[in-house]
């Protein structure tokens, strides 16, 4: 879940039914989770593969592109979820 519920209340009751006002706000946690903190290991995966000795070459060269393949598939499913921006913040 991205949000949770901050404060809700009733704002009108009447025979017909009722209106409840919810105040929900981000969870940041939850971003720092599921895109910085993999990607901040793949990095280093990726990152500490470069030590290899040469003769590794080939597990060098496929780490290395099975990872960036990997960011790019995770950025571009965050970038799905996320939505589109609304036109004053794409512009300003």
């Amino acid at each position: 879940m991205q949000y949770y519920i901050n404060n809700w209340y009733f704002v009108s009751v009447s025979d017909s039914g009722f209106v409840i006002a919810l105040t929900m706000k981000r969870r940041y946690l939850y971003q720092l989770l599921t895109t910085y903190l993999p990607s901040f290991c793949l990095f280093f995966i990726i990152h500490a593969t470069q030590y290899f000795k040469i003769s590794y070459f080939h597990t060098r060269i496929m780490v290395s592109l099975t990872g960036m393949v990997r960011r790019m598939y995770m950025y571009s499913t965050t970038r799905l979820c996320q939505g589109q921006p609304s036109l004053e913040r794409t512009i300003g």
